[in-house]
């Protein structure tokens, strides 16, 4: 099997200022979360981040640690992680001879090697869905403060296919469960089949994306399965706000 692991990289956030370049405990966060995948040892055919601007990119070629890590500009509009992806994997074609293509997003810390093989095995195992995620039963999901733009999924029980996806507040007002369905905290992994990923792209932007700054809505609601590796670990700690932030940085100190 051949693999693309790209991470998108975004230079500011509308809630963290030069978010990827923010120090924990000495490190950058994304310099901590591209280490922390190469120490997955993936096997992956190449291992890219996909950076915004050419700060960005010059910051992480400076990184020893970093020097069996493709940098690749994409500084065209990309309203989400996916698009820069799939603008890469159009544009470059050098990485373009795989099976699967992998996007982590550079937010996501302590991500465990069995989310990333999980959601790759749901496009490459048995299921064949088109896309793959990871989603953390809510009965494992402990909130220190609260979270308000954590994301959860609705996921049917037999199949595994994600349902719905929805911010945690709203998400529980209007959540009526049923047996055959799951609840549980999504983690901001992704697998595309290449076909699915040239697809989502080639999608029109969605109100209901829009509305919840939700990216995988739109292949969602286009019909197109979400696959959910069911990961029963504790969940990556996700850099979303700046209470985050100062969250992570008490848990490195």
């Amino acid at each position: 099997m051949k693999m693309l692991v790209v991470l998108p990289a975004r230079l500011n956030s509308k809630r963290i200022p030069h978010k990827p370049l923010q120090v924990i405990l000495g490190k950058p966060l994304l310099q901590r979360v591209v280490e922390e995948v190469l120490a997955m040892n993936l096997g992956a055919q190449h291992i890219v981040v996909a950076a915004d601007s050419e700060e960005l990119c010059g910051v992480v070629e400076g990184w020893e640690s970093c020097d069996v890590v493709d940098v690749e500009l994409v500084d065209v509009p990309c309203r989400n992680g996916t698009e820069r992806v799939a603008w890469l994997f159009e544009h470059r074609p050098q990485y373009r001879d795989v099976d699967v293509v992998v996007n982590i997003q550079v937010d996501q810390l302590l991500l465990p090697r069995e989310a990333v093989l999980g959601a790759v095995d749901r496009v490459v195992g048995k299921t064949c869905n088109p896309i793959g995620t990871v989603v953390v039963p809510q009965a494992l999901c402990h909130d220190p403060y609260p979270m308000p733009y954590a994301v959860e999924a609705l996921v049917e029980r037999d199949s595994g296919r994600c349902l719905s996806f929805w911010r945690g507040p709203l998400w529980r007002q209007k959540l009526v469960l049923a047996p055959h369905i799951w609840v549980g905290r999504h983690v901001g992994v992704y697998a595309y089949h290449p076909l699915a990923l040239e697809e989502w792209a080639r999608l029109p932007f969605t109100r209901e994306e829009r509305e919840t700054g939700l990216e995988q809505l739109r292949p969602l609601i286009a019909g197109c399965p979400i696959g959910a590796a069911l990961l029963l670990l504790p969940l990556p700690l996700t850099i979303d706000t700046p209470q985050d932030l100062q969250w992570a940085r008490q848990q490195f100190s």
